[in-house]
């Protein structure tokens, strides 16, 4: 991974921003001590998936300032059993998706970068069901290179966000 650039002026740029597709686990699906998942959870990038068990979470945000889970206050002690670099099995993980055009301004773009301003925690990346990279951290800008697993027309982002990981000691 690479420092983050600086946006360079005239670059073409598409916010996601807005209402994500959202669903909070009561624990994680892989054990995120071990690194990230190696495999796509096809929940994510399924374009046909049914949305039952699934709600609605503005982006950004975070879930539990909108009724998932609970807030997590570490200036008096870890929310969890101190046993480096693992965490409790019941970790909240928030699954994210989101299904976005690419606008025709980006058909001349060299590169297509992913990028977020602020995931805290141990969150994995999908484009079209194809993992993109991963990030660990509290709240760190990240880009990924997604070009060439973007395709014109419709594309379906998917996040798993562990709220707990190695990086939370």
């Amino acid at each position: 991974r690479r420092r983050p650039r600086i946006r360079e002026p005239g670059a073409p740029v598409h916010a996601l921003d807005g209402d994500w597709r959202f669903r909070l686990l009561p624990e994680a699906p892989v054990d995120p001590a071990d690194g990230p998942p190696e495999v796509a959870d096809p929940a994510l990038d399924d374009a046909a998936l049914d949305a039952a068990g699934w709600t609605t979470l503005p982006v950004p945000s975070h879930w539990v300032l909108h009724g998932h889970g609970a807030p997590a206050y570490t200036n008096l002690q870890y929310p969890f059993p101190i046993d480096p670099p693992h965490v409790p099995d019941a970790n909240p993980t928030g699954e994210h998706r989101r299904a976005f055009e690419l606008p025709a301004s980006f058909a001349d773009a060299a590169r297509v970068l992913l990028r977020t301003d602020g995931i805290e925690g141990l969150a994995t990346f999908w484009v079209n069901g194809v993992e993109a990279g991963w990030t660990t951290g509290s709240r760190l800008t990240t880009e990924l290179d997604v070009t060439d697993l973007l395709v014109p027309g419709v594309n379906h982002l998917g996040i798993r966000v562990h709220q707990w990981s190695a990086a939370s000691y």
